[in-house]
Formats: C-alpha cells, structure tokens, sequence
C-alpha cells in the first residue's frame, strides 16, 4: 500500500488506497475511511511533459507490444507491477501453476505486459477482471 500526501487549495490530505475494484475505491483520507463508488473509467490521453519529458505522441503506438513485466511478489500471491488495465487473464482459481507460467496480461501505456507466477502452487483467488484499472501493489493473484 501506498501513502500519500496530497494538497489540494492548501488543504494537506494524507490519503492510502486501501483497495481498488472495478466498482468501488476504499481510501483512508486522514485517517477516515471512505467508500467511493466508481460510475465510470475513462481512458484519458498523457498531457505533454508527463513521465519526466516524454510527450504523449512517444507513448502512443498503433498496436500494443508486450513485454514481461516483473511482478511483485508477496507473502499471498502477485501483485501489480505498474498501474494498469487488465487486459486477458488466462488462469482460475484451483488452477496449478508452474513458476514463469503466463497468469495474465497487464496494458499500460498501450504497452501489453505479461505477469508471470513467481512461484509454484495452486491459485485461491483471481482478484481482478478483464478490463479492470489497476493500481501499483494491488495483489491480483492469490496462491493457496
């Protein structure tokens, strides 16, 4: 999980992103729990200068290309590398996996990244969907 601190019309606001679903964010905002409900995801294009320098047009690409990204691993599972949108995900709970295996695909930045298991076992969860918007750290698979 990942701390904020943000500032908003001089106001400070600390702010964690407890969990993120396609239908709802659960934040701490100064230490009070808020529960918003998501009516819509819009993909929105990257102002120039964003990502230090790199324009919008250096980002964009026809077609997407793919990538093995490096998962975060914890105790539980895989966790999201980088934010992004869930494109494919080719395993399910009960499945056994091997350490390497293709769990899913992760687009960002029009980028298709691949996300691996980092270990060997069975999976418990899927905690994700195709199409969802993912954050930095969120768990996306489980393991038994």
């Amino acid at each position: 999980m990942k701390k904020y601190k943000l500032t908003v019309k001089g106001q400070d606001y600390d702010v964690m992103i407890k969990s993120l679903t396609a239908e709802e964010v659960v934040a701490d905002v100064n230490n009070v729990e808020h529960v918003v409900t998501i009516r819509d995801i819009e993909t929105v294009g990257i102002p120039a200068g964003a990502f230090g320098g790199i324009v919008a047009s250096t980002v964009s690409m026809s077609s997407p290309t793919t990538n093995t990204a490096i998962a975060q691993t914890s105790m539980s599972g895989v966790k999201s590398p980088i934010p992004g949108q869930i494109k494919t995900i080719f395993v399910k709970a009960g499945d056994n996996v091997q350490e390497g295996q293709k769990l899913l695909i992760l687009e960002a930045m029009k980028l298709e990244n691949e996300i691996n298991s980092t270990k060997t076992g069975v999976i418990k969860k899927i905690h994700v969907t195709e199409g969802v918007t993912v954050i930095q750290d969120q768990l996306l698979v489980e393991f038994a």
